[in-house]
């Protein structure tokens, strides 16, 4: 916009004043007026303004005009903001499905309802609430994945606004798994003091040092290595004596370095 005005030929000089003037600037010789900050339509939806030009010149009788200018804003759609510049959160693995792990949130300038989208991940989902939580049906695993990289949208149908989501999985110390338990096997009686009747062979996921141990009717006769879990016998066995035994194998876990 551009206001000019011509006084007996000599020099013009403009300037501006007026609630929020300062959101404008006016050029002091050419008169025209453009925007110094951005505008917006939720603080201040018009301005009325006055634009004033001086001749000033320099006789001490200069003479000075005022003109009002009212500039309208029009609205336009805002996107959402984020309440925070990321998101981040740590949970234990094995935490049940459905567990919350954070909330997330977003405000409209325009008063627009949010709507959450979550992206990165099928292990979790996100509520129209801006909660993020384990999906059901899904356990987290550390020793599958210890962290995960995720992001969030808040959209107000038109317009949108993503963020970071970061989120890690503790460790948590797992049982150690016996495969095919409960175990059996058939030994002749008489054999050699020492012979091998049975492997235990254990895994840990946490991979862990385990360790060994025996218990139950009979463990006299047998005995367990605790570092390999091959069951040995101790002692002559005799069918006529004793035709079985129930023995229970002990996993001590140890924590390795």
């Amino acid at each position: 916009h551009a206001i000019i005005f011509y006084i007996s030929g000599d020099t013009v000089t403009y300037s501006l004043s007026g609630a929020k003037s300062s959101d404008f600037t006016i050029h002091a010789s050419s008169g025209v007026v453009t925007l110094k900050n951005a505008l917006n339509y939720e603080s201040r939806s018009s301005y009325s303004l006055t634009v004033t030009a001086s001749d000033g010149n320099g006789h001490g009788n200069g003479s000075v005009a005022s003109t009002s200018l009212t500039v309208t804003v029009t609205n336009q759609n805002d996107a959402p903001v984020s309440l925070s510049s990321s998101y981040s959160a740590t949970i234990a693995e094995n935490e049940p499905s459905g567990t919350n792990v954070l909330k997330t949130g977003a405000s409209d300038e325009d008063g627009h309802g949010i709507l959450f989208s979550l992206s990165g991940s099928s292990d979790f989902t996100i509520l129209n609430s801006g909660v993020i939580r384990i999906k059901s049906g899904v356990t987290l695993d550390f020793e599958t994945q210890d962290s995960y990289n995720l992001t969030v949208t808040f959209s107000d149908g038109a317009a949108s606004d993503s963020k970071f989501v970061s989120i890690s999985v503790l460790d948590e110390n797992d049982a150690p798994t016996l495969p095919s338990s409960p175990y059996s096997t058939s030994v002749s009686e008489n054999v050699s003091v020492g012979t091998s009747v049975y492997d235990v062979d254990a895994s840990d996921q946490d991979g862990d040092s385990l360790t060994y141990s025996l218990s139950g009717s009979g463990v006299t006769h047998f005995t367990i290595d605790s570092g390999t879990g091959i069951v040995t016998t101790t002692q002559k066995l005799n069918y006529e004596d004793t035709t079985s035994y129930s023995l229970t194998g002990e996993l001590i876990i140890t924590k390795a370095n």
